[in-house]
């Protein structure tokens, strides 16, 4: 008999994010987030579609922003669109635009003298350092500032004396706004004074608003506070770099109301949400008490201890190849590692790793485990699946496992945990598993596949042989709770 457990998982996972603990980490919202930032790099809206780009990589997706974006370099003729392309590209990895944007910041007749110098700024990158301090002479402040950031950042230390006396410039606040925004990257808790004198009495919303940012970037709680509030202001710009400071500096408690904010009207607010929430719940995926690999977010997720270290067996290992030419939406999951492990009683935790993040479209990862010694029972029929009595299963990025002897469950009142996290997919079950001298044995093959879509035409797969995994017991050891907190 197959059971299937998918919207039991998933609502099991979202309700642990509520209410264990401090975990705050919740699978659905960062593909929600993902699925956002795909739109918006298609969308027609040039700018905010490379915030998308600049998101995606950060979600661990820059093999698709640089296959995508490629193209539309080589036909692209605006400078200003080449320097946003460029640097997309440039961040994802791949540092070929380079040339092109050195010949930018070289013509004296470009349209993007302030594109250029704020793009190789952003990529930490100075391209051509004679003309870049050349930029510096410019009469356009926003050019000089941009030129005096991309040097400050590669170590001139003049330069970022230079932006901190503009932060301090008399009846401009434009000229100070800009400076608030450069230090909030490469500034240190010594600005605080001045960018808060700016914060507090700009005249201009939107500068008050720039320096709160650039506070809160460089720690100031305070200000973080108020940018949080800022996410709820009338002015779309004011809003949508709020959304942009909380993923540099925002935790879990903003999660929320980023969340509600991936339905801004603004695209780009709503971008810049899916950003944060890509960039925090990274950070959360971080931290990791006992150094075992999982995550202490994904820990509390599973049902698995976080201040006690797991005992993880590899049994399968490759280097990944990455996609090449070919286009990484079109290709599966590149499998790279799996691991087994015993988390004490009943439960054991599986970990298998990607060569990039797993994508959520159309892809389907099977992990087929034979807990048993008796092909008889479990899944019939198959000769690929002979005897396999759990199918841990992932679609689209989401858990949807397939249980064929439901009898080795030890818990059947709670599903299967499991969930993707960037270029992991984790899985704890609660079963009856073949012990030998010691060690807990299972017999498991695994499949990666991609289904037909938008961007290929054939269903394309690939897999690992049926190998024997042997992992240490560790009898009597304490385990969390699997009931919810009340």
């Amino acid at each position: 008999m197959r059971v299937r457990q998918a919207s039991a998982t998933i609502l099991w996972l979202l309700l642990g994010a509520m209410t264990w603990g401090q975990a705050a980490f919740e699978p659905e919202l960062r593909l929600r987030a993902v699925t956002l930032l795909r739109k918006g790099m298609a969308s027609d809206e040039f700018w905010p579609s490379m915030h998308a780009a600049e998101a995606l990589t950060a979600a661990g997706f820059g093999a698709c922003v640089i296959y995508d974006l490629k193209p539309r370099l080589a036909v692209e003729t605006d400078d200003q669109k080449r320097c946003g392309l460029s640097r997309e590209i440039m961040r994802a990895g791949d540092l070929s635009p380079l040339p092109g944007m050195v010949k930018i910041l070289t013509d004296p007749d470009t349209s993007a003298p302030v594109h250029v110098c704020e793009s190789l700024f952003k990529v930490h990158q100075v391209g051509d350092l004679a003309a870049m301090r050349a930029h510096l002479a410019s009469e356009t402040t926003s050019e000089e500032l941009m030129a005096a950031a991309a040097l400050a950042r590669s170590g001139q230390t003049a330069e970022l004396k230079r932006v901190r006396e503009r932060l301090l410039a008399p009846n401009d606040e434009t000229t100070r706004r800009i400076a608030a925004w450069i230090l909030g990257q490469i500034g240190t808790r010594d600005d605080w004074p001045a960018i808060q004198q700016l914060a507090e009495s700009a005249e201009d919303p939107l500068a008050s608003s720039f320096a709160w940012n650039a506070l809160a970037k460089l720690g100031h709680e305070q200000a973080r506070e108020r940018v949080f509030a800022n996410l709820a202001s009338e002015d779309k710009t004011i809003r949508t770099y709020s959304a942009q400071t909380l993923g540099v500096c925002g935790g879990g408690a903003e999660l929320a109301a980023l969340a509600s904010a991936l339905g801004d009207t603004n695209p780009d607010t709503a971008i810049r949400a899916a950003e944060a929430i890509v960039r925090i719940t990274g950070r959360m995926l971080d931290q990791d008490t006992d150094g075992d690999s999982i995550p202490d977010c994904v820990e509390a997720l599973l049902g698995t201890p976080s201040d006690d270290a797991e005992v993880l067996t590899r049994y399968y290992e490759a280097a990944p190849k990455g996609p090449g030419a070919a286009d990484p939406e079109a290709l599966p999951g590149e499998i790279v590692g799996a691991w087994f492990g015993h988390v004490g009683g009943d439960r054991y935790v599986w970990v298998y790793e990607f060569g990039t993040a797993l994508s959520e479209q159309n892809t389907v990862f099977h992990a087929y485990a034979r807990l048993d010694e008796d092909d008889k029972t479990g899944r019939q029929g198959a000769e690929f699946a002979q005897g396999v009595d759990v199918m841990y299963s992932f679609k689209d990025a989401r858990s949807d496992p397939r249980v064929f002897a439901e009898s080795l469950r030890r818990n059947p009142g709670a599903p299967i945990r499991a969930l993707v996290a960037g270029s992991r997919a984790y899985v704890c079950d609660d079963v009856t598993v073949t012990q030998k001298d010691g060690n807990a044995e299972i017999r498991v093959h695994l499949l990666s596949e991609r289904y037909p879509n938008a961007r290929t035409e054939k269903k394309v797969g690939k897999g690992t042989p049926l190998t024997t995994v042997s992992a240490p017991l560790r009898p009597g050891r304490a385990l969390p709770a699997l009931s919810r907190k009340r």
